[in-house]
């Protein structure tokens, strides 16, 4: 059965969320480009991992303004006003402060609300992002401005194309089996139309989050994929780099994605990083053992690869 999916509002605006798992401490997931609430758990992937990450807190998730099950309005929203759907899913849930965890461009609206309400941030986590996602002078880790026109148009002529989806749209990575390509393009077209993706992906192109990072307080871990097409490693790092105290993990893999065979590491890795020093005790480390010591849920041991479901959509 699915989670059951309620409304917040961020002015005129409705933001779906779902919200699973009771753990002892709340994480708010702020997707990429585009997410869609009910497909996720669609996906085998997708639903493994969402439901592993239920296990130790309380995850909630939400669909941004013109994407999924949100409100899709004619005009597009800014940076900012993406950033005020966590403060809007935050107050319709009654929190007072959470973890934040920003997934692809999600991480600049992560990093945007950890320097705006410092209050309201217990710790920050960032996956696969950068400060900017085209490149400049003092800032070479990204798109050139022409492969950003070229991603622009594959978007318009082609929403998705398989370039896109396995390249710098959804970073799924050239070796990416068709099936879960095909798999990806559905949960793509029904999360945002074609203008929609346009009109965000234009939007990122002009993001540039250096200015606000050194004012982050709060905890926090960046996360990143060795050869991950969409966010460059030299850039996560970078980013890193510029938040104080701010610790990097890289991880092994040429994919976008978070929920390779990995999962149980980087779960790991969330999970302390995430929960307030009180829950690292030793029950809370044996709940966590015991919620991944099924060979049930345990994935395929080996290199990190695709499953026969994709989970790219970050």
């Amino acid at each position: 059965m699915l989670p059951g999916t309620k409304y917040a509002r961020s002015g005129d605006i409705r933001i779906a969320y779902q919200i699973t798992g009771d753990g002892p401490f709340d994480v708010i997931w702020a997707p990429g480009t585009m997410s869609h609430l009910d497909l996720d758990w669609e996906i085998p992937q997708r639903a493994l991992f969402f439901e592993r990450f239920s296990k130790f807190c309380r995850l909630i998730r939400f669909d941004k303004r013109g994407t999924g099950l949100s409100d899709r309005p004619i005009t597009m929203a800014t940076l900012e006003e993406r950033t005020d759907d966590i403060r809007a899913v935050m107050d319709d849930v009654g929190i007072k402060s959470a973890n934040i965890f920003g997934v692809s461009e999600g991480g600049s609206m992560a990093c945007l609300f950890a320097a705006t309400y410092p209050d309201r941030v217990d710790s920050l986590l960032i996956w696969g992002a950068q400060a900017r996602w085209v490149a400049c002078e003092d800032h070479p880790w990204a798109q050139t401005p022409e492969e950003h026109n070229e991603m622009l148009a594959m978007v318009q002529d082609d929403w998705p194309s398989i370039e896109y989806i396995t390249g710098p749209g959804a970073g799924m990575g050239r070796d990416a089996p068709p099936a879960a390509v095909e798999a990806v393009a559905r949960y793509m077209r029904a999360a945002a139309s074609p203008s929609s993706v346009y009109a965000y992906e234009v939007m990122n192109g002009q993001i540039d989050t250096r200015p606000i990072l050194p004012s982050i307080q709060a905890r926090t871990l960046v996360m990143n994929r060795t050869g991950d097409p969409c966010a460059r490693v030299q850039a996560a790092r970078d980013m890193a780099s510029r938040i104080p105290g701010a610790k990097f993990i890289e991880y092994p893999g040429n994919s976008h994605s978070i929920m390779l065979d990995d999962m149980d590491t980087v779960l790991s890795d969330i999970h302390t990083n995430s929960s307030p020093a009180k829950d690292q005790s030793i029950s809370s480390i044996a709940c966590w053992r015991r919620c991944f010591s099924s060979t049930s849920l345990r994935p395929p041991s080996g290199p990190q690869r695709w499953a026969t479901s994709p989970g790219a959509i970050s």
